[in-house]
């Protein structure tokens, strides 16, 4: 079965296999993949779907993915960043991130049964 990632890549001209974490968090957004990245992962995915909705909210940490994600080109904005809207690239990356558990909501969901 092909992975998310790897089609994801294949299209922006990469030909290797990665997960779905390293894919976003390296090549996309730029940043190292340590730490926790599922974090950012989550944060992203929520900040997609507001804007996919039209909506804005404000506050420090949705500013700070409104300039990543416009830099990273998911989102696009006339005026203003607070109008954003997301571009083909963003509506892949949010349904990829929608399809794809990350590991962590894995098992946050079987210690809350």
């Amino acid at each position: 079965m092909v992975n998310k990632a790897l089609d994801l890549a294949i299209e922006n001209g990469k030909e290797y296999l990665t997960d779905l974490e390293g894919y976003i968090m390296v090549d996309i957004l730029g940043f190292c993949g340590c730490g926790s990245p599922e974090i950012i992962l989550r944060g992203l995915e929520k900040y997609l779907s507001v804007v996919e909705e039209q909506g804005y909210l404000e506050n420090e940490n949705y500013l700070l993915y409104a300039y990543v994600t416009d830099k990273a080109r998911l989102t696009d904005h006339g005026t203003s960043v607070y109008g954003a809207w997301l571009t083909e690239k963003g509506k892949k990356i949010l349904q990829a991130l929608r399809e794809n558990k990350l590991p962590s909501d894995n098992k946050e969901n079987t210690e809350q049964k």
